[in-house]
């Protein structure tokens, strides 16, 4: 985890990519963490009496 954050700060810092490509890819990526947030809410909801 901590490579991938130095890899992402470095990025940034010395301007290796466009930043459309970083839009891009920041809006995928948040759009993956959002859908995957919401099947574990319905599964949470469709599960919550079942132990």
């Amino acid at each position: 985890m901590i490579s991938m954050i130095t890899l992402g700060v470095v990025i940034r810092v010395y301007y290796l990519l466009p930043d459309s490509f970083i839009a891009v890819f920041y809006t995928g990526l948040s759009l993956a963490l959002i859908a995957t947030g919401l099947r574990f809410l319905k599964f949470w909801w469709e599960n919550k009496y079942l132990k």
